[in-house]
């Protein structure tokens, strides 16, 4: 888990796109002003580049160009950011940012520069911002999601209200089908269990949780409409939530920009198969950048793999309006 702060190299890619297919990103833009525009090292195409670009991902041989009030904030796979300036630099220098001034009729390239952490890092980089899988359907629960993981103490259920109300019987049962816990009579129209019911449950997976290994329950909803869905999901060990939390601590500790953070934190998170908390940080990450379209979409695809029907409208629904201006 060493070197998951790669995450962001992705995150400006589409969630539609093939994760075979598409180059390793070299950097991702992180703010910009003035004019500044881009040509693609991959079709020569040249578009110009507005605040809705931040978090968009860039690759080997992009070039950007700006004109004299063109200011833009790039972060290479290292970390590292470095600010390119067309003419004149902001004063004063932000702290951890290296800045470059060019010429008007300059243009910057893009290097690739591959290091040994990058090597290590491998395919997983490009995880970061591309959905595992969407949902065609909406399903009626949504959390825990079908095969996702989750820390105990963090238990949450939730379901789609379905249009017709009606009573849902709750079973939570182990991996040998005994049962953990059971309710009966929840009205469907609430949308998942009470908070005294939940921390019930946590309560019991926390007592049941293994040192070293995930251990697998399933949710049944009964009813007259629905039937009796069945839904799988995992509880992870206690060594694993310790790991977890050591590399989290790494990246609250580091002298990383908030937004740098949230998202590293999210890589973290992934690794996990914790998608829930990756959708978590995406979501802390977009009060810092809710003008990105990177970004939105990569919260868009991660919400509509869980199932989230409501925040998943929500956030299309943003997206379309960015879009459109």
């Amino acid at each position: 888990m060493k070197h998951l702060a790669l995450w962001m190299l992705a995150i400006g890619l589409s969630a539609a796109g093939a994760i075979a297919q598409e180059p390793a990103p070299t950097g991702l833009i992180y703010s910009l002003s003035g004019s500044v525009s881009l040509t693609s090292a991959a079709d020569k195409t040249r578009i110009s580049l507005s605040s809705h670009a931040r978090l968009r991902a860039l690759y080997e041989g992009d070039l950007l160009h700006g004109s004299q009030d063109g200011v833009v904030t790039i972060v290479l796979r290292s970390l590292k950011m470095l600010t390119i300036c067309w003419f004149k630099c902001p004063e004063p220098a932000a702290p951890g940012v290296t800045y470059l001034l060019l010429a008007k009729d300059k243009s910057f390239r893009l290097p690739h520069g591959r290091t040994d952490e990058e090597i290590v890092a491998g395919a997983g980089v490009l995880k970061i911002g591309i959905s595992a899988g969407s949902r065609e359907v909406a399903p009626l629960l949504w959390s825990p999601a079908a095969d996702s993981s989750i820390r105990a103490q963090d238990f949450h259920l939730r379901w789609n209200p379905p249009h017709a109300a009606e009573p849902f019987s709750v079973t939570i049962s182990r991996a040998d089908d005994t049962r953990l816990w059971s309710v009966e009579a929840v009205d469907s129209a609430q949308g998942g269990l009470s908070p005294q019911q939940e921390s019930e449950v946590a309560g019991l997976l926390l007592r049941e949780r293994s040192q070293s290994a995930r251990q697998r329950y399933s949710v049944t909803i009964s009813s007259d409409l629905q039937g009796a869905p069945k839904t799988s999901f995992s509880v992870v060990s206690s060594v694993e939530e310790a790991q977890v939390q050591v590399e989290l601590a790494r990246w609250d500790q580091a002298a990383l920009d908030p937004l740098v953070r949230a998202l590293s934190r999210a890589a973290t998170w992934r690794a996990a198969n914790l998608i829930y908390k990756v959708a978590e940080e995406y979501d802390r990450a977009l009060i810092l950048a809710p003008e990105s379209v990177a970004l939105l979409e990569a919260d868009l695809a991660v919400h509509r793999q869980i199932g989230d029907l409501a925040r998943s409208q929500e956030l299309a629904n943003r997206l379309r309006n960015l879009s459109s201006e």
